[in-house]
């Protein structure tokens, strides 16, 4: 099982988290820009628009949950960032999840930085946090491009 570990980085105001995944940058790229690939390991539904201002949206209906974003930062099998707030929760701020790519070891670093939090979002955070441990690993089970 891949370790998705809080990095020393992380603090009360912004979460990073780090995991190495068995797969290579591109793939784990895909994975955050293609619907089709998003929705293998993360939302069970997907709409993906990769371009700076595209649309990113994440499903889960059984629950009625629905993520919706924008892409700030695309940079190839390097970098992809996205806004991000649940059509659930209207009042909570927007938040910025970046996910920063390196080669290692034949697969990949991640480095997933996701905030800006305030003093009363602890619980939010936690939340953000339990998420990405539960749902990076499922990286490692799709298949390499």
């Amino acid at each position: 099982m891949t370790d998705v570990v809080e990095t020393q980085s992380s603090t009360a105001e912004r979460l990073e988290v780090s995991a190495v995944i068995d797969r290579p940058p591109a793939t784990v790229w895909k994975a955050f820009t293609n619907a089709e690939a998003l929705a293998t390991w993360w939302p069970h539904e997907a709409a993906a628009d990769p371009v700076v201002g595209g649309e990113i949206v994440a499903r889960w209906p059984a629950m009625d949950w629905t993520m919706r974003g924008r892409y700030t930062e695309l940079e190839p099998h390097d970098v992809v960032a996205f806004t991000w707030s649940w059509d659930h929760e209207p009042d909570t701020p927007d938040r910025l999840v970046r996910i920063a790519l390196t080669p290692e070891a034949g697969g990949t670093c991640i480095t997933l930085t996701q905030g800006d939090y305030g003093p009363n979002d602890t619980e939010e955070r936690t939340g953000h946090l339990d998420g990405w441990r539960q749902f990076l690993p499922r990286l490692q089970d799709i298949p390499a491009t």
